[in-house]
């Protein structure tokens, strides 16, 4: 009688643990809105509306990074949503940083605009005035 006992609770244990397991499977939470990622594209102009090509655009503290193609534009794809650092760095040109907010799901545009940096500007001027 004893050992039946024994058995019967074992049982009523096993099944009841089963079931807990099945609910949480159930009742666990699923990839949703906010876990959709994004694209990010956009264009990277100079102060004067000029495209700038072979420019690249990076998210910051990411792997994610493009090229910008002869009329400046860039695609990123694969983004998280959230807030983001975007740098853009070209050879002679100054380094731009922005923060962006990613919505999830969404393509977000984003403009760029980059200025000649001052070593660059001096060195052009220079080189103008060697030529004179």
């Amino acid at each position: 009688m004893t050992r039946r006992r024994l058995s019967s609770r074992f049982y009523f244990r096993a099944r009841r643990s089963a079931l807990g397991a099945l609910l949480l499977l159930v009742a666990a939470p699923r990839p949703h809105h906010a876990q959709t990622l994004s694209r990010l594209r956009g264009v990277v102009i100079t102060v004067d509306s000029t495209p700038l090509s072979d420019a690249t655009v990076a998210l910051m503290g990411t792997d994610l990074a493009a090229v910008t193609d002869a009329n400046g534009r860039f695609r990123i794809a694969s983004v998280h949503p959230g807030i983001h650092l975007i740098q853009v760095r070209r050879i002679g040109y100054e380094s731009v940083i922005s923060r962006l907010d990613v919505g999830a799901g969404e393509t977000l545009t984003v403009p760029q605009r980059c200025r000649r940096s001052c070593a660059a500007s001096t060195a052009a001027s220079n080189a103008a005035a060697d030529t004179s």
